[in-house]
This record gives structure tokens, C-alpha cells and sequence, in this order.
């Protein structure tokens, strides 16, 4: 019976490989996560470069984009739980106006950051490059050959961390360490340590990318999974991300102009 039932589990295994191969195109024996992704969340469509960016706010501009933004922010049950002695730190920060203390709006790049997704995948047999589209276009590229953390940048304290990749199954899994504390999850006041690590989870069902994003660090009561996004492959093949104007500091003129109840 025990010869039976192993059997079975290899064939059944075998079957779910042979699924993911003729489900996936496949590089060095492992999906290829390389292509345009759009999202349901995160940083958008990975459009033509012709196109314009659409804000979906009252009347589709930037300073709505912002100001409704920050209200929505408010309705999110999916939130980060600190302990309890650095509450008092985040209500600070998020009632005195967190987007004029926010870290991107003065151009920082800020990773991770809640609901941020890649636009871009491109794999080779040893390196992913995740390009993503926020405060203009910035990208990872992140070693996936089994080697470990470098342990001199693990220790620089960087805004993007030491990134390695392997795999697990047909799922890529990174794993980041080393990040600045200055950066935030998001602008309500949503802060973190120095001894942050990230773990993104990555997989391809064929034409549908899954990401995840788990944030770990000792602030919290327990881990954080801040993004689980569907993206779906752009098969346009003039898609391209298009590049962004260079981000101009942005904070502090917006935030003057709000009432200071604003946000609370």
C-alpha cells in the first residue's frame, strides 16, 4: 500500500510540473516571469507610451488624486499592528499631516509600499528585474541563483534593501533585508525599522501573475501581508512602461493648503 501511494504522489507530481510547463513558458527549467503586467492594484497599467495617466478621482487630476486618496487610505481594514509602544509615534505622524513627513513625497523611492506592484518582469538563468512605476520609473534587479544575502550591502541600511531570490515549486520567492528606516508603507504614518525584511512571493499561471508581499519586523504584533495582487499580462506588443516626468517634491505646498483636520 505505502509502494501504491507513493506512486501515485509522484505521478501526481509529475502531472502538476508537466501543467505548469504547458501552462507557463519556461527558462533554466522554471516559469518565466518575463512580460508587461496590469494590475488590480498597485501601480497601474503598463500602457503605450502615447497614452496619458488616468487619475480615477472626482475630476481626474493629481491634487484630487492625492486628496481622495489619503480618504480612501482611512477605509483600509488590511492595516499594520504595532506594538504598543509605537502607536503613539504613528498617530503623530499620520495626524500631523503624514503626506508633508512622507519619505516618497520628497522623491524617495519607498519600498515596500502598500499596494505597489511591478510593471515589468524581465528573467534571464540567473536575475529578475522588477521594474516598477512610482515617483518615476525605478527597478531591482535581483540575483535567483541560490546565492545568498551580500553581507556588506545587507548591512548599508539602502531605501530598496539587499534582494535574493530562489525557488520554491514554480513559486519565486525574495527575500530583502537591510533597509533604511527612513521609508514608510504608506503615508498615513505607517513606519518601520532597520530590521525590516520582506518576503515577496511571485507565481505564473500562465497569462495571470500572483504577488505577495509579507513585511516582517520587530514593530509589529505579527507579520504583515500588505499586498496580494492578480496581474494580468499585457499582450500588447507595443506595450512599454512609459517613463515618468521626474518627480518634484510635493509635500510640503499640498499639505499648507489642507485644514489640519484634514486626515484625521
Amino acid at each position: 500500500m505505502a509502494a501504491a501511494g507513493a506512486a501515485v504522489l509522484a505521478v501526481s507530481a509529475t502531472q502538476a510540473v508537466a501543467q505548469t510547463a504547458a501552462a507557463n513558458p519556461m527558462r533554466n527549467g522554471h516559469p518565466d516571469l518575463t512580460g508587461f503586467w496590469n494590475g488590480t492594484v498597485g501601480a497601474g497599467d503598463a500602457r503605450k507610451g502615447d497614452d496619458e495617466p488616468q487619475y480615477y478621482t472626482r475630476d481626474g487630476t493629481l491634487e484630487s488624486f492625492e486628496d481622495d486618496g489619503q480618504v480612501l487610505r482611512r477605509g483600509i481594514t488590511n492595516r499594520p499592528v504595532y506594538k504598543p509602544e509605537y502607536w503613539d509615534k504613528v498617530r503623530e505622524l499620520d495626524w500631523n499631516n503624514g503626506r508633508q513627513s512622507d519619505p516618497s513625497f520628497k522623491c524617495f523611492v519607498s519600498f515596500p509600499r502598500y499596494n505597489q506592484t511591478p510593471e515589468a518582469i524581465f528573467q534571464t538563468d540567473k536575475h529578475v528585474v522588477l521594474i516598477f512605476n512610482d515617483n518615476a520609473n525605478w527597478r531591482r534587479i535581483v540575483p535567483i541563483d541560490g546565492r545568498p544575502h551580500n553581507a556588506a550591502r545587507a548591512l548599508d541600511q539602502t531605501w530598496l534593501g539587499d534582494s535574493v531570490g530562489k525557488w520554491e515549486g514554480d513559486t519565486l520567492v525574495i527575500h530583502t533585508t537591510g533597509f533604511t528606516d527612513e521609508s514608510w508603507f504608506v503615508s498615513n504614518g505607517y513606519i518601520h525599522s532597520n530590521e525590516l525584511e520582506v518576503v515577496e512571493r511571485i507565481r505564473r499561471e500562465g497569462d495571470i501573475l500572483h504577488y505577495q508581499v509579507t513585511a516582517i519586523d520587530p514593530m509589529l504584533m505579527e507579520p504583515w501581508t500588505m499586498t496580494n495582487a492578480t496581474l494580468n499580462l499585457n499582450k500588447d506588443p507595443d506595450a512599454i512602461v512609459p517613463e515618468e516626468a521626474k518627480c518634484e517634491e510635493r509635500g510640503g505646498d499640498l499639505a499648507a493648503a489642507l485644514s489640519p483636520e484634514v486626515g484625521r
